[in-house]
Formats: C-alpha cells, sequence, structure tokens
C-alpha cells in the first residue's frame, strides 16, 4: 500500500519483486596446509572451531606448527578454516595400521581410516548376537580406539554382512559411509571366525593389530609435500576442491625453536603458493 505523505521530502517505497537480494559471501576463510596426528591426507576439510579440528585431526601436537596456528586463529576470532593434512612416508613403507580378524581360510582385515601413529591404539571384537539369531551370514563388529588403557572411541556396527553386495548391511560400504576409525581392506565372504563356533551369539574373539610395520606419523615434511601434484590434487592443490578461501598459511616445517632443526622456509613452496 502506498505510503500517505503527510509532508515535503524524500519517500521510499519498497515494490515486491521476484528478485532477490545479493547475499555477501565470507571474506575471511583461512586455508591451512601442514601435519596433523590424524584425519584425511591431501583432502581439503572445512572446519568451524578448534573442537572440529580435534575431532577430526587429533588437536595440539608438538611436531605440528600447524595445530597451534589453527588454534591461534580460531582463539584470535576465526570462524571458518580449511584443513590439507600432509604426510611424508619416506621411510614408512606401512602407514596404516591393520586389524586383523580370524576367519578361517581367510582372515578379515581391517585398515586405519587415516595415516598415522594413533591407530596402533584401535582394537576389535566380533559377535553373532544379531537381529537374526539363525543367520550364518550376520555378525556384530566393535571398533575402540584404546589409550592407555582408557577407551576414547567407540564404534558399533550391527548385524553387517560380508556375504550380500546388495545389502545396505554390507560391511565395506557400512565403514566406508559411517566409520571414522576403519576402513574394509580385505576378508572372506563369510563371516569372520565362523570356524569358531557360529551356533554360539556369546563368542567374542578379539582381533590383533599387525606387529610387522606398524603405523608411525611419518618424517619432517618436504617442500613436494606441500607442492603436491596439480594433476593428482594433493598437496596445495587439494585446495582445488575448496569452494573459496581467502587467506592461505602454511606454517614453518617444524617449531622454531627445535635445536637443530633444519629452516623453517619451504625454499621452492612460496613462489607455487603465489602462484596458486
Amino acid at each position: 500500500m502506498p505510503q500517505q505523505l503527510t509532508y515535503p521530502g524524500v519517500y521510499v517505497e519498497e515494490i515486491p519483486s521476484g528478485v532477490h537480494t545479493i547475499i555477501g559471501v565470507s571474506t575471511s576463510i583461512t586455508a591451512f596446509i601442514g601435519r596433523a596426528t590424524r584425519g584425511p591426507v591431501n583432502e581439503a576439510v572445512r572446519i568451524q572451531s578448534f573442537g572440529d579440528y580435534e575431532r577430526v585431526f587429533g588437536g595440539l601436537w608438538t611436531n605440528s606448527t600447524m595445530s597451534y596456528a589453527v588454534r591461534q586463529y580460531f582463539m584470535n576470532g576465526g570462524s571458518d578454516a580449511i584443513i590439507v593434512r600432509t604426510y611424508n612416508p619416506t621411510g614408512t613403507p606401512h602407514n596404516k595400521a591393520e586389524l586383523v580378524i580370524e576367519a578361517g581360510a581367510t582372515d578379515l582385515k581391517l585398515a586405519a581410516a587415516s595415516e598415522g601413529a594413533w591407530a596402533n591404539n584401535l582394537q576389535a571384537t566380533v559377535d553373532y548376537n544379531t537381529a537374526d539369531p539363525d543367520s550364518t551370514t550376520q555378525f556384530n563388529l566393535v571398533i575402540s580406539e584404546v589409550v592407555g588403557g582408557t577407551v576414547v572411541a567407540t564404534e558399533r556396527f550391527y548385524n553387517v554382512t560380508l556375504s550380500d553386495t546388495a545389502s545396505n548391511r554390507y560391511l565395506p560400504k557400512v565403514l566406508e559411509n559411517q566409520s571414522a576409525l576403519v576402513r574394509f581392506k580385505s576378508g572372506p565372504t563369510t563371516r569372520p571366525n565362523e570356524t569358531v563356533d557360529p551356533d554360539d551369539p556369546t563368542v567374542v574373539v578379539p582381533a590383533t593389530v599387525v606387529t610387522l610395520g606398524e603405523a608411525n606419523d611419518g618424517d619432517i615434511l618436504e617442500d613436494s609435500d606441500i607442492t603436491g601434484d596439480q594433476a593428482a590434487k594433493t598437496g596445495l592443490y587439494a585446495l582445488d576442491t575448496a569452494d573459496i578461501f581467502n587467506i592461505l598459511c602454511i606454517p614453518p616445517r617444524v617449531p622454531l625453536d627445535w635445536a637443530g632443526g633444519d629452516s623453517p622456509d619451504y625454499t621452492t613452496v612460496w613462489d607455487e603458493a603465489l602462484a596458486y
């Protein structure tokens, strides 16, 4: 309805239309690249608090200058960040811990969801107390992360199977979509430990961590770990998958107060990072 003009002046009347106003975009998203104790490698992961960083990438770590940079960022008012974890596997051929569960002639093998020594604390158990007691293919799987005798994380997957690839409880699919701790690596088509006593739902058999080539946290980053490969979208180029960021932070490879530590500069990184 038009305004009632009661005195001289300039009036504004808003007319409804189908045109939407332009919504502002954030100009304060910072991307960080560096080491972490856990989490996806060469993937751009958006977080919105240091709590998110702790949950996905393991929190503060003395070997990770990035972890301290991220904490300072959020403590000083940052609200959005993109994290790219890089990992240098030099001299560490077995970077992901494995869990092996006996399954007759073919063992069920699970691999940690990400590289790092954190996964050497994983444990697994299997039981047959499923929704269908008569099933000879279903089982329950429990994955725990145990640090110093304390369970810090537990995941439970009920009524999973290895025999029906079309089932929504097919173990490889379930772990891929729901687990933050492990992924399926290889295994039988029957349920694990079936040779023990498949008719006894109280059977619980612990898995064991592979001791040969236990996972570790890798070596100090090299320039190539940061620059990565543009075609493979690794290192710096993992940010190609991010929507937008405004600041790029590449912290020193080692803490500045390390006695005898190498130079904090990435001698071949800066030009490529600036061009990017």
